[in-house]
C-alpha cells in the first residue's frame, strides 16, 4: 500500500506490517511500537539480538566458543552448534564489541522495564536475562582489554537494568 501523508496527518501500520518512509522535503517524523503484550516485546527484542532461524546471531558476540551452547536453544543442535563455534572464532574485537554494545542496549531497554511492568515478567521472557546481561558486559570488558583500550565500562551496569531510571540504577 501506498500514502501521501499530508500536515497533520497519523498513519497507523497494522501489527505484522513493514513500513518505510521517504521524505521529499524537510521534516520530521516520529514512530512509536504499541506494546500489546509480552509475545511482542519477546519478539522485538529477540529479533534484534538472536533468531538464528532469521540469520540474526549478535548474542552469541557474547560468548566463546567454548560457551556457545549456554545460548538458546543451541545445545542438542549440533549443527548450529559447530557452525556457531566456528563462526564466533573468526568474530574479530572490532565486530564482537558494537554487536555486544547493540545487545547490551536491545536486552537493557527490555530489563528495564521489570519494575514498571512486572506482569509482563520481562527476566524470563526472551533471550534476553540478567545472566546474559553479566555475560555480555564480561565479554565486552575482555575484548576491550585484549584490544588495550583504554575505555573503562564504569558507565555501564554490572547487573541488568530493571528500571529505566539511570539516576537509580548507577
Amino acid at each position: 500500500m501506498e500514502c501521501n501523508q499530508g500536515p497533520g496527518d497519523l498513519v497507523i501500520v497494522p501489527s505484522g506490517w513493514f513500513r518505510v518512509s521517504l521524505a521529499l522535503a524537510d521534516s520530521i517524523s516520529y514512530y512509536e511500537t504499541i506494546l500489546q503484550g509480552k509475545e511482542t516485546l519477546a519478539s522485538l527484542t529477540d529479533n534484534n539480538v538472536w533468531r538464528p532461524q532469521s540469520r540474526q546471531y549478535r548474542l552469541a558476540y557474547c560468548y566463546t566458543a567454548s560457551t556457545i551452547d549456554e545460548l538458546p536453544n543451541v545445545k542438542g543442535n549440533a549443527g548450529l552448534q559447530n557452525w556457531l563455534k566456528k563462526a564466533i572464532e573468526q568474530v574479530s574485537d572490532d565486530e564482537a564489541i558494537p554487536g555486544i554494545l547493540d545487545v547490551m542496549l536491545h536486552c537493557g531497554s527490555t530489563l528495564a522495564l521489570d519494575k514498571r511492568m512486572p506482569k509482563l515478567n520481562v527476566q524470563a521472557l526472551g533471550a534476553c536475562t540478567p545472566a546474559v546481561w553479566k555475560k555480555c558486559r564480561s565479554q565486552l570488558q575482555k575484548k576491550l582489554k585484549k584490544k588495550k583500550s583504554s575505555a573503562t565500562l564504569s558507565w555501564l551496569p554490572e547487573e541488568a537494568p530493571t528500571s529505566a531510571d539511570i539516576k537509580s540504577e548507577l
